[in-house]
């Protein structure tokens, strides 16, 4: 919801706007870093962060305690910025949002903010926190919930690496392993990737080989001397991994 007049937007009848949300539903609302340089913004509001009571009752009852934080939306026009969130999971595997921070950028101050206010409501701190490999995310993160032991990274994010390296066509490889609830299940969807991989460095050493006795022969050719090596490789056999 937001508050205009005449097709700027009013930051604190968005706030009074907010607070009134907060009466009717369980909200706590949270204005902070006031910059007078900020010129986007009327009032020069940086950061609002949003926490769902509700839904962090949710997260105390569930027993999963993790915790998954990223930007999730770009704005735009008169309120060009990031919209953060911190959300859970059920035990049964699916996504609720716990609190909101809206900021000009995702960097450290803005993650803290989310994750400062979100922190005195949760009873107990995440015992696992799923981010991508932003360093604001990681190094927020750490501080807000210093003994959180385990840093996972988002599946998601995994995934656009996944695909960047062996295409949009094995996804169902990968989410067999993403998915796996058995050591077993999860060997043997690891024992597919790595066969995967194997053949697309095949792939890829076939392609060096070729352009490189390209290069020789057109050097030749000159007159001249160049005789590169051909790379060759010998692959390790699958499974050859200590997983």
């Amino acid at each position: 919801r937001s508050v205009r007049n005449n097709r700027v937007v009013d930051i604190q009848a968005l706030i009074d706007d907010l607070k009134g949300m907060e009466e009717e539903k369980p909200l706590a609302i949270h204005v902070s870093s006031l910059d007078p340089k900020s010129s986007a913004y009327q009032g020069g509001v940086l950061m609002v962060t949003i926490v769902d009571k509700m839904a962090v009752a949710l997260y105390n009852r569930s027993g999963c305690f993790t915790v998954s934080v990223d930007g999730v939306a770009k704005t735009t026009h008169q309120c060009e910025g990031t919209l953060l969130m911190a959300s859970s999971l059920t035990p049964t595997n699916r996504i609720f949002p716990m609190a909101y921070t809206w900021a000009s950028t995702e960097s450290g101050k803005s993650v803290g903010s989310l994750l400062g206010h979100l922190k005195p409501h949760l009873e107990k701190d995440p015992k696992y926190v799923i981010t991508d490999g932003a360093d604001c995310l990681r190094n927020a993160t750490e501080a807000v919930f210093p003994d959180t032991t385990k840093h996972l990274l988002c599946a998601f994010h995994i995934l656009l690496n996944f695909r960047t390296h062996l295409g949009t066509t094995k996804d169902s490889v990968f989410w067999e392993l993403a998915l796996s609830t058995t050591e077993e299940g999860y060997m043997l969807a690891a024992d597919k990737i790595e066969a995967l991989v194997v053949a697309q460095e095949a792939k890829a050493l076939v392609k060096l080989q070729a352009k490189v006795a390209k290069a020789n022969d057109k050097v030749k050719k000159q007159g001249k001397i160049l005789d590169l090596p051909i790379p060759v490789c010998h692959p390790k056999p699958v499974s050859s991994r200590k997983w």
